[in-house]
């Protein structure tokens, strides 16, 4: 489906002599992107209309979009398998507001937040096959995680 779309807009900028052929893999590998994007907020929106979670889901996201962008770690090698991991995080994310916000206390949940942000902080950014970033990368990914962290 993403790639019928993205054909589609490849073919009409290319009709409309906005696009050389030289650049044509760097639009498409940026329209797939947007693309999928796109449905993974029209997903999340859908989860958090279903669960009348939208602020929450927002906010999570608000948060965690950023955040995995400089952290790196495991990356899925398939646009398919992304969507679907990305929404079960979602997904556990809702269950988690529904079922452990009633059972766990303030300072509990405050404690299990810190100590994930401490990991984070120490860990990230995590190098994997799909994304390899060089040390230079590293540094500058580490200061963008320490800025997220700080808010």
């Amino acid at each position: 489906m993403i790639q019928k779309i993205v054909d589609i807009l490849i073919s009409k900028q290319s009709q409309n002599h906005t696009m050389t052929d030289e650049y044509e893999k760097i639009y498409r590998y940026g329209y797939i992107l947007l693309c999928e994007v796109i449905l993974n907020l029209v997903i999340a929106l859908l989860i958090g209309i279903f669960f009348s979670k939208t602020k929450e889901i927002m906010f999570f996201l608000g948060i965690y979009i950023p955040l995995r962008s400089f952290s790196g770690g495991w990356h899925a090698n398939k646009i398919w398998k992304c969507t679907v991991i990305s929404n079960v995080i979602l997904l556990l994310q809702v269950y988690s507001l529904e079922n452990l916000m009633n059972q766990l206390s303030i300072r509990l949940m405050l404690l299990i937040f810190f100590l994930n942000m401490i990991c984070v902080f120490f860990i990230a950014p995590v190098e994997t096959e799909m994304k390899k970033i060089n040390f230079e990368e590293k540094q500058i990914y580490k200061r963008r995680i320490k800025f997220i962290l700080a808010r």
